[in-house]
């Protein structure tokens, strides 16, 4: 579905190179979902506009559903964000003056749909995001979790491939968020591809995989490294990166620490050489 190759994307400040991307390779699939996690300034957001097609790269290739995007129209990359692509913002960019309904119609305005198959299809996908009864409510009258739900129910609109959600959980609450990443595992098994940008590992451990951004650079973060970290560190404050939902609940047994050591421990070093070793402070203890 995506399949990204050294691709950069540098800016000029001034006399100075901002390396933003730094010759990321990436591939998707189709109904993966995939997490973009990493600090502020890390680039994730950059990668994030260049996949929806809201950015050009600097250099490298990026190839979407067999189409190269480099090669592409203005026109073309237009229709591709309208028919293939949804945008989920922290910020929601909703229409303050218009109901839940019509924001959800504004991109099939844009798609040519006639307006009676516009309301249908917008009504039909409230429902799903289980608004029905706010269909005509404007944001001010939602709360933050049923605004977030009219935005996902806005980029569904259109029946998108890929659906791209920067920060959903970043202005909710963690109950709403909660019901929020809920409604993405739905979608994802229903087939939609999802690739989601977040600072919050708790939230990223929703994902099927996990792709740590760090200085424009991809780091490639694994579940099992991160579940033979929580075992390998000090007891009881594993390596912050680890999420809550990783840890495991009782201490285990030495033998299975070794075990996990010696199996894992080179080949996960060699993929994250910018990562500090959770080995070290636990050295003493194996002994």
């Amino acid at each position: 579905m995506i399949n990204i190759q050294n691709l950069t994307r540098y800016y000029q400040m001034g006399p100075t190179t901002v390396k933003a991307i730094d010759g990321i390779d990436l591939s998707v699939g189709q109904g993966e979902f995939v997490s973009i996690i990493g600090p502020s300034g890390s680039g994730k957001t950059t990668l994030m506009n260049i996949i929806g097609c809201l950015d050009s790269p600097t250099a490298g290739q990026y190839n979407l559903a067999g189409e190269e995007v480099a090669d592409l129209s203005r026109n073309r990359l237009a229709e591709i964000r309208n028919q293939y692509i949804g945008f989920v913002f922290q910020s929601f960019n909703l229409l303050p003056r218009v109901t839940a309904v019509e924001n959800v119609e504004l991109p099939l305005i844009y798609a040519g749909i006639p307006a009676r198959e516009r309301r249908k299809r917008a009504l039909e996908i409230l429902k799903i995001v289980e608004l029905d009864g706010r269909e005509f409510h404007v944001p001010n009258e939602l709360s933050g979790g049923q605004r977030q739900r009219v935005a996902i129910a806005r980029a569904l609109a259109t029946r998108p491939k890929v659906l791209l959600a920067d920060e959903p959980t970043g202005a909710l609450d963690t109950k709403t968020g909660a019901q929020i990443m809920k409604l993405f595992r739905e979608l994802q098994a229903e087939g939609v591809t999802l690739i989601m940008v977040t600072h919050d590992p708790d939230v990223a451990a929703q994902g099927k995989r996990i792709i740590q951004i760090r200085d424009g650079k991809k780091l490639f973060l694994p579940r099992s490294f991160c579940c033979w970290c929580c075992l390998l560190l000090p007891w009881p404050k594993p390596h912050p990166m680890i999420p809550q939902s990783w840890r495991p609940r009782k201490k285990p047994h030495w033998f299975l620490i070794w075990a996990a050591f010696s199996v894992t421990s080179i080949p996960w070093r060699r993929k994250l050489p910018s990562l500090p070793s959770p080995f070290h402070n636990s050295s003493r203890s194996m002994r």
